[in-house]
């Protein structure tokens, strides 16, 4: 009979329960049991139980009507797969007379009382548990040649035996754990990698100082860019996380990688799954992960941060910037500590301030260099005196908000723009365009030859399995024919076009030049302090001092020059190196997105 014995039902069963009567043959099922699914294709699988313990029935009269496959820890007793075996029993009880298992292990691995719970569930449908090695006796009436029969005097034989085998395997299943789960502790506190790496990262293998081979994180150049970009972004105030994510998903192309979907209950291979857009809670779930800065934080490290044995995406400055105040990491000493901010201390910069104050927090203090405080004094008449001040741990320094606002509005008047500045980032970025289109064209018909031989390789096992009869080798061509389709879709996925388009390079060239030359206007316009502070976040690389304001003399961004000072911003970035076009880009779209934000947009 050609039946399907992992998904039979009640009304296929019954035939064959009928043809083993009739042979004299008593009724079993089998139980097969991996815990992870890479076990049943690697380790003691599937097919190997069900071989060895169909052997097994036959051998003692048995004759197998169904085998259950369960992929799933043997430490629990709550189990998918033992839930529909005990099901199957209660249905035909009285029909079914024994569950045969590869080994006691198969069956439980914690212990003796989860062992007899396993055992109890059987036999309230009157199924006896058997394991291949015959560890496992029926019970006996010790009594029976005096014809009574009580509780106590029904047993089995094999009861301390099996306990023996139950506590051998418990032990041994810890003494295992010990040893390796100690062991990947011990390395994931020296700061290497000991699971599987996450997106954007793929591991390699390293020689630490005793010249043994450990596991590390390296750069994927397929996806590691993604999140460059996301921190990079991240980093800019003026950038929404909204928008970030829109940039990355519908710009940079990001996907979420490839793989294998697997049946919860049986374990097997159901399909793929992947290949998705970012969620705006999955990008600052990653982005908040130390990893991608090159430390190691979690329960291993009892919450301590660890410093990897490689590099992260993003250096520690570009991370805890795109952080935004909710948490930063810094050195004290020797070690590196997290510091987490109250959400409503780090979102507090971004509400509504008292507009008498609008400079409180972005300009800083001479003489400690902290943010300075505002707050207004009444006079004797009655009258309020606003000033900015600061008196942490040294002599008050105050600046009363007329001589602030005075201050800055010279400074706006005054502050001008490098053309010539403007023109070398075009170039850079042209340049970087054509190099990279360049490269993608080349590309191109590389990834062509690629995918057609993977699609040739993939007909060909379609055409074999045409041919075969065996399901255990076409399982393993089907298995191919899906790591084939996975690749295909990974050569497609990461075949990316140039980070910035030419027609992109002219909008943030136009966009930039009209900021550039309204300077004084986007200051008048900044009513709100949100405005104010991404407008400063434009216009300063740091946080400026009432001083410096007055003087005309802050640290400014690369494209501009104060009238009175006009060697404050050096040139930089001349060379045209990968670096280069993307701090340009990030500033120029940066100042695109200002723009786009404000009401009064004419350009």
């Amino acid at each position: 009979m050609s039946l399907n014995l992992q998904s039979m039902n009640i009304n296929e069963a019954l035939p064959l329960i009928q043809f083993a009567l009739k042979q004299g043959l008593k009724i079993a099922i089998i139980y097969c049991r991996v815990s992870t699914s890479k076990q049943a294709d690697e380790g003691d699988s599937w097919e190997d139980q069900e071989k060895v313990c169909r052997l097994s029935a036959e051998r003692q009269g048995y004759y197998v009507i169904r085998v259950f496959y369960e992929s799933y820890t043997g430490t629990k007793i709550d189990r998918p797969v033992w839930h529909q075996l005990l099901t199957f029993c209660k249905q035909l009880e009285g029909f079914i007379h024994a569950v045969f298992v590869r080994d006691l292990d198969r069956f439980n691995r914690d212990g003796v009382t989860p062992y007899q719970t396993l055992k109890g569930q059987l036999a309230q449908y009157s199924v006896s548990l058997k394991d291949v090695p015959g560890i496992v006796q029926p019970p006996q009436n010790a009594l029976d040649h005096l014809g009574l029969k009580y509780g106590w005097s029904c047993f089995s034989s094999s009861e301390m035996a099996e306990v023996v085998k139950n506590q051998a395997d418990t032990e041994d299943r810890r003494r295992i754990l010990i040893r390796l789960i100690g062991a990947e502790i011990s390395l994931v506190r020296k700061g290497y990698w000991t699971r599987p790496a996450p997106h954007g990262f793929l591991t390699a293998k390293a020689e630490d100082i005793e010249g043994k081979k450990r596991t590390i994180l390296v750069p994927d150049p397929h996806s590691s860019h993604w999140y460059e970009t996301i921190y990079e972004l991240s980093g800019i105030s003026v950038y929404s996380d909204q928008h970030i994510l829109d940039h990355v998903n519908n710009q940079r192309g990001f996907r979420t990688p490839m793989r294998k979907r697997h049946d919860p209950v049986t374990g097997t291979v159901i399909g793929k799954e992947g290949g998705k857009t970012l969620t705006l809670k999955e990008m600052r779930k990653r982005r908040s992960r130390v990893i991608y800065a090159g430390f190691i934080c979690e329960k291993w490290t009892n919450y301590k941060l660890i410093k990897a044995q490689f590099q992260g995406l993003v250096s520690l400055e570009t991370w805890n910037e795109a952080q935004r105040g909710k948490q930063k990491i810094v050195k004290i000493g020797d070690e590196y500590k997290l510091i987490k901010h109250d959400d409503h201390k780090a979102k507090s910069s971004y509400r509504p301030s008292n507009p008498q104050f609008p400079y409180k927090a972005l300009v800083r203090c001479p003489v400690c260099d902290k943010p300075l405080m505002a707050s207004a004094s009444t006079g004797k008449g009655g009258k309020r005196y606003p000033a900015y001040h600061c008196d942490r741990n040294h002599k008050r320094f105050a600046v009363s908000g007329s001589l602030m606002q005075e201050a800055m509005q010279v400074f706006f008047q005054t502050l001008q723009y490098k053309p010539n500045d403007l023109k070398l980032f075009e170039m850079i970025l042209r340049d970087h365009w054509k190099s990279a289109e360049k490269k993608y064209i080349a590309n191109a018909e590389q990834l062509r030859d690629n995918i057609e031989k993977l699609e040739m390789e993939k007909k060909g096992l379609v055409e074999k399995i045409k041919q075969l009869n065996s399901q255990v080798v076409i399982a393993e061509f089907e298995s191919e024919i899906e790591d084939l389709e996975l690749k295909i879709a990974h050569a497609k996925e990461n075949h990316h076009k140039p980070d910035v388009s030419e027609n992109e390079i002219e909008s943030l060239i136009h966009y930039a030049k009209y900021f550039l030359e309204h300077l004084d206007k986007w200051f008048e316009a900044s009513h709100n302090r949100k405005n104010l502070d991404a407008l400063f976040r434009l216009i300063f690389l740091k946080p400026p001092t009432y001083e410096e304001i007055q003087n005309g003399t802050p640290i400014l961004r690369h494209y501009l020059a104060n009238s009175r000072h006009s060697k404050t911003s050096k040139s930089f970035l001349v060379d045209r190196n990968l670096q280069s076009w993307k701090i340009i880009t990030n500033e120029l779209r940066a100042i695109k997105s200002f723009l786009v934000n404000q009401e009064d947009l004419s350009c």
